[in-house]
């Protein structure tokens, strides 16, 4: 007859506290050093990305050709108080240019209608490519002598009006002003 023979069962040997704490802070340590700079990198390599050349010339003629004399018409409007500002007859018809820049490198830019009443705004911070959009009537006020909006909405990017104003302003600096 044959004998069974049973195989020896080996658990190993424990691990003890001190030795899972200890790989615990190797695991961190090297979660550290590796993947928490890799998520950095990314984030600079995506706001790299999102930044437009354009708004940067554009805030350097501003801040070289613009100054404080257009904000009393459009202020109350569009909070422009400490903007540099410059007011332009773009050519095209009765629509004027109003372009701002504040100290923090906000930039405001507003093509005004003026025989409609209209307006599409456009505000960009810190040279992004995503501007945030603003659009409806502007009211003249006799007495005080400003513009006030009326029937005004904003936007980001969905309503094509905007979208085209954005490029007419584009192609009217690029005939004007070579950028």
């Amino acid at each position: 007859m044959s004998r069974r023979v049973q195989a020896r069962r080996d658990l190993g040997e424990a691990i003890s506290l001190e030795n899972v704490l200890s790989l615990m802070v190797v695991l961190f340590v090297l979660r550290l050093l590796f993947f928490i700079p890799l998520i950095s990198i990314d984030r600079m390599q995506l706001e790299n990305v999102n930044k437009d050349a354009y708004w940067q010339k554009l805030s350097e003629y501003l801040a070289a050709h613009a100054d404080s004399t257009g904000t009393e018409y459009y202020s109350s409007a569009f909070g422009l108080d400490g903007y540099r500002v410059l007011v332009t007859e773009s050519g095209l018809g009765d629509t004027r240019y109003v372009e701002a820049l504040n100290n923090d490198g906000t930039i405001t830019v507003i093509e005004h209608r003026v025989s409609s009443g209209r307006f599409d705004a456009l505000v960009v911070k810190g040279h992004s490519s995503v501007p945030t959009y603003r659009y409806g009537s502007l009211k003249w006020s006799a007495p005080e002598q400003v513009w006030f909006t009326s029937n005004d909405s904003i936007g980001y990017g969905d309503r094509p009006a905007s979208l085209e104003m954005g490029k007419r302003f584009r192609a009217w600096t690029k005939q004007v002003r070579e950028f």
